[in-house]
């Protein structure tokens, strides 16, 4: 799996109003019930499966959704999804894109984001996720633009590559 564009399908107010919705891969709808509950997909590989996502940290363990000020279609999901089941598909939701893991290197960030990241570095090393509640951003924008950063000479890291440092 590359990178293919994920399709915005809506909001509905129960699970039930979500299937007529899904018809193709990569397919999306949100559940909201006075708070976001749930994103549902198709699994974007083509097996036909629906993966149902709880984004709402009231109800256990959530992924965070984050969505884009100028289009709330661009959404992001953090931590990636991962089917252990099925297709056993692996792959990351950013900014209204679904992009297979390893496919992030290819990614074009803004040269406003890479500015707030290095100026958000201290010469402590910090975890990316940390750096993102700080600027308000969503997490994977934030560990690429570390990563770049690092490969330009301006940052550094240690373990895994999920702590970064002003040079």
């Amino acid at each position: 799996m590359g990178r293919q564009q994920a399709q915005w399908k809506g909001i509905v107010k129960s699970r039930s109003e979500v299937n007529p919705l899904l018809k193709e891969p990569g397919d999306l709808v949100l559940v909201y019930r006075d708070r976001l509950r749930l994103l549902i997909m198709l699994c974007p590989c083509g097996c036909g499966e629906q993966i149902v996502l709880n984004i709402d940290p009231q109800a256990g363990s959530a992924w965070r959704l984050y969505r884009t000020e100028n289009n709330e279609e661009e959404i992001t999901v953090y931590p990636s999804v991962w089917r252990d089941t099925g297709c056993g598909s692996h792959f990351i939701i950013w900014r209204g894109h679904i992009l297979g893991i390893g496919y992030n290197s290819r990614v074009e960030l803004e040269k406003e984001l890479l500015e707030k990241v290095l100026t958000a570095l201290t010469k402590q090393f910090q975890h990316y996720e940390e750096i993102s509640a700080i600027i308000n951003e969503n997490p994977w924008s934030v560990l690429w633009a570390c990563q770049r950063l690092t490969k330009q000479g301006l940052a550094v890291s240690k373990g895994k590559g999920q702590l970064f440092a002003r040079v």
